[in-house]
């Protein structure tokens, strides 16, 4: 389980996570989901409360969105197909990986990964995210200090 106040890095935090939530909304988008067993799962009810609840087997699940929840954990939200007494069900990573085995198969298709252990792909998508933001920040430097030394009137005052 991924938790976003863990991090440390010279990168702001939620720049960080918005583009990793960006990038898992835009992969997974329109994806179908089958639920396994009966899992508990947090619940938003048609009178827009939470509950917690079981989503029953079988079930069929079109993939929502990702948000980052109170406790600073990635949370993916799911809407059922079929018609169902809650609006939508919600699970972190960790209960996502156990209540729907094959969706970290799904996102390591779509985000070119190897393995399908859910905690540890979005962690992965997380350092790539990182390394990637840092490795943006490297070349604004050097294109700024190019810019300052092919400047021949740079310095003289």
């Amino acid at each position: 389980m991924t938790n976003i106040h863990l991090t440390e890095t010279p990168i702001d935090r939620d720049k960080l996570f918005e583009r990793v939530l960006e990038t898992l909304n835009t992969a997974l988008k329109e994806t179908v989901h089958t639920v396994e067993g009966a899992p508990q799962a947090s619940v938003l009810m048609k009178n827009d409360q939470y509950r917690t609840k079981p989503v029953f087997g079988d079930q069929e699940l079109f993939f929502k969105d990702v948000r980052i929840g109170k406790s600073g954990k990635i949370i993916f939200s799911f809407t059922a197909v079929d018609d169902v007494e809650w609006k939508q069900c919600e699970w972190d990573s960790a209960q996502l990986d156990k209540a729907v085995p094959l969706f970290g198969v799904t996102m390591a298709e779509k985000l070119r990964y190897a393995g399908e252990h859910l905690p540890t792909l979005v962690d992965l998508l997380i350092k790539d995210t990182e390394n990637q933001m840092l490795a943006e920040i490297e070349q604004e430097k050097v294109a700024a200090a190019e810019v300052h030394a092919n400047n021949p009137k740079f310095g003289r005052f």
